[in-house]
């Protein structure tokens, strides 16, 4: 029961589903609600990515734990207490494919908005000049 005032508490699908919500907004689009195979695009392919995009795949996860995020909060902290910026960046030893970049929340926001108008800057240009 609710009591008049008290917030909702917000099971472990809301909070999962609300944090796929906020990435979808930095990138002007939505959650895909029905990800991880569920969701097929007009062509019949399984629609892949956590966010509706149809030139990019986005993946978004919500853990109650990440050693990258738990290892880098002593360092951020201090960053912040000098007014530096922080970044993290690990990799896996051998595999220079993919990286993951730890960085403040509103620093986030701001990568993956530019990162979204370089992306449609470049599906532009190969429209122009007739490439696809």
């Amino acid at each position: 029961m609710i009591i008049e005032g008290q917030k909702k508490r917000r099971g472990k699908s809301d909070l999962w589903k609300a944090w796929e919500r906020e990435v979808a907004s930095w990138l002007n689009t939505r959650r895909n609600p029905l990800s991880g195979g569920n969701n097929y695009t007009d062509d019949g392919k399984s629609r892949i990515g956590d966010v509706l995009l149809k030139d990019a795949v986005v993946e978004v996860k919500l853990r109650a734990s990440i050693s990258s995020i738990s290892r880098a909060r002593l360092v951020y902290q201090k960053a912040k207490e000098r007014g530096l910026p922080f970044l993290q960046v690990e990799r896996e030893r051998g595999n220079k494919d993919l990286i993951l970049l730890v960085v403040p929340y509103e620093d986030a926001v701001y990568l993956v908005q530019k990162w979204r108008e370089r992306h449609e800057k470049e599906a532009v240009s190969d429209d122009s000049t007739g490439n696809s």
